[in-house]
């Protein structure tokens, strides 16, 4: 992620939505106090144990966020899985690319970047998958805001299925991989890639150079 930081992609006033969390809340922890919102989104049956574990660990994410503000959850909203354990930092919400809409949820409107990781182990997932990145990216509008970057992290284990996913984000996406230079030590391996897609849209050739002049997308262009 530190790349997106540097670059000035991501900063302290964006909002980023993950899909597929999980339940550790690993990235949410680490990510969270950096940005201005973070939304992290799953299938309901996750969203208890994930709640449990960032819960265990918020002490975390209150060392690293500078200001003071009360983390607060009730008990409705644990039962509904709808809970936010911070009114203005993140959020925990359902998600499910298979049954569920992201048109529904204006809470994942106007977000700056789209974060999964190691979330596509089977062909099934990948066109709903596809499918809930795209809405969320629409949801920006690109003559007021530069467009949601959609960052996919992924550990390679089937050929097929990679070959799979990347034949449909290509279609849909204008589609670049992180180079390892600008990766961590713990992701250059052969086994570790990180792609970064920018919607397509009308048609128009890629608008990455007019959105984005001089972020992290023209240190992905080099050579």
């Amino acid at each position: 992620m530190n790349p997106l930081f540097t670059h000035g992609v991501i900063g302290p006033h964006s909002k980023v939505v993950e899909l597929g969390c999980g339940v550790a809340g690993v990235v949410l922890l680490a990510i969270a106090p950096l940005v201005g919102q973070y939304i992290a989104t799953d299938q309901q049956y996750i969203l208890q144990h994930l709640y449990r574990n960032v819960e265990a660990n918020v002490h975390v994410f209150q060392a690293r966020k500078r200001s003071g503000a009360r983390r607060k959850c009730n008990e409705a909203d644990r039962r509904t899985s709808s809970f936010a354990v911070s009114d203005t930092d993140w959020k925990i919400r359902k998600l499910d690319w298979e049954t569920d809409s992201a048109v529904g949820l204006s809470e994942l409107k106007d977000a700056s970047m789209i974060f999964a990781v190691d979330c596509i182990y089977n062909e099934s997932l990948v066109e709903p998958f596809i499918r809930t990145c795209a809405d969320i990216c629409r949801f920006r509008s690109h003559q007021t805001s530069p467009t949601t970057l959609c960052v996919i992290a992924q550990q390679l284990r089937s050929e097929d299925v990679f070959e799979t996913f990347m034949k449909s984000f290509i279609r849909t996406f204008h589609v670049w991989r992180v180079p390892e230079r600008l990766l961590s030590e713990e992701l250059r391996k052969p086994s570790f890639v990180v792609h970064i897609g920018i919607l397509r849209t009308d048609g128009n050739s890629c608008i990455a150079d007019r959105v984005y002049p001089n972020s992290i997308l023209a240190a992905l262009n080099e050579r």
